[in-house]
């Protein structure tokens, strides 16, 4: 080979060593437009505090931020995170205080409640539809197997008694006392008034006339001292209380009552506790336990629970292409992989979604519950 042949070829090495360097460089580049964490983390853009306490919302915990483009579809924005003063700082890759048309940030936790409310109407109609069926073909399958005699006989009796025991464990429970004594506490005043406004004019109306009955009785009975016995006829007195009781009035400021008291926040902690109570002794019995194994595992169930399986697989369908995507023909989402990344570890994240009024109405209008509107801290919001 020749000296210029020589040249020639590490000529043509060098050139293609630049190029690939240059390549390089261009996918960097491209890449840092595209993962903003690559050239260090954005400064805080603007800073917000809840309207009231976020149960599970913990300082320092990673917060993706996104924003809602249209209806339903999600882009990642950004990231947030509590500090140690309760204040949620938020980092936008755009650095800018708040999403373009979008000025409301809202906290909604990252669980699949959040999917439900922010897919379509129609979506959401779908697998109402799709669930509906699965459920009406699970109670059929679930009534048809605790009507069967095998149940009866073998499984029936351990699960009552397992049921039975969990309840009067749960129901002595410290916790379950207190929230019981709340409701007692509450509820006195409430029925105090539906004896003074209702029971007492039911029972004056029916006393007197009832009185002149027992008497007329009771004298009656006296001159029959010698053979029988003298007895009071308090049958008229007895059948007074029993009509008062049952008087219309009565019935109606009882059930008033009642639907009041169980409107409280002490009668739903109450049933919290409880069913929380119940569950845990439940899970811990272990005979209730191998029981239900044994149950789900008997073959001489598979006939009752063979029409479980096409709406099973209809709904194991439709729920993550409702709930997971969000838009037409898209692949699985950020926004759901989050969700289902937080709730795969058991963790009780959220999200900050940048939307509009408009939008934040229409989630607030499917769930009350779900959107929390942060205001901007006072003095403290913009970026640093």
């Amino acid at each position: 080979m020749t000296l210029s042949a020589l040249h020639r070829l590490v000529r043509s090495r060098l050139a293609a060593f630049a190029a690939a360097v240059l390549l390089l460089l261009c996918f960097g580049a491209a890449g840092a437009s595209v993962f903003p964490f690559a050239t260090g983390l954005p400064e805080i853009s603007a800073s917000y505090r809840p309207p009231q306490p976020v149960g599970g919302l913990l300082p320092d915990r990673a917060i993706p931020v996104y924003d809602l483009i249209g209806d339903v579809r999600t882009r990642r924005s950004g990231i947030a995170h509590m500090d140690q003063d309760g204040r949620i700082q938020v980092a936008r890759y755009d650095g800018v205080e708040a999403a373009d048309g979008r000025s409301e940030a809202v906290l909604l936790s990252a669980n699949v409640r959040t999917l439900w409310v922010l897919a379509t109407d129609g979506d959401r109609a779908e697998l109402r539809e799709t669930a509906a069926a699965f459920v009406a073909a699970a109670r059929e399958a679930i009534e048809g197997a605790l009507a069967s005699p095998v149940f009866a006989r073998e499984y029936k009796p351990v699960l009552e008694a397992s049921v039975a025991r969990a309840f009067a464990g749960a129901w002595h429970a410290e916790a379950t006392q207190d929230a019981a004594a709340a409701v007692l506490r509450i509820g006195q005043p409430m029925f105090r008034e539906v004896v003074a406004d209702d029971l007492r004019p039911a029972l004056l109306e029916r006393l007197t006339p009832a009185m002149w009955k027992a008497a007329r009785g009771s004298a009656a009975n006296l001159l029959d001292v010698f053979s029988e016995g003298f007895t009071l006829d308090l049958a008229p007195l007895e059948d007074a209380v029993a009509g008062a009781l049952t008087d219309e009035r009565v019935r109606d400021g009882t059930a008033e009552a009642v639907a009041e008291l169980a409107a409280t926040p002490q009668v739903q902690r109450l049933a919290e506790v409880m069913a929380t109570e119940l569950i845990q002794r439940l899970r811990a019995d272990d005979r209730f336990t191998a029981t239900l194994g044994a149950l789900f595992g008997d073959s001489r169930f598979s006939a009752n629970l063979a029409p479980i399986g096409p709406p099973a697989l209809q709904l194991m369908r439709a729920a993550p292409r409702t709930l997971a995507r969000l838009e037409e023909k898209a692949d699985l989402n950020s926004l759901a992989a989050d969700i289902f990344k937080s709730q795969a570890r058991g963790l009780s994240g959220y999200v900050v979604i940048y939307m509009t009024p408009e939008q934040r109405d229409r989630i607030a209008a499917i769930d009350p519950l779900a959107p929390v509107t942060l205001a901007p801290a006072a003095g403290e919001g913009g970026a640093s």
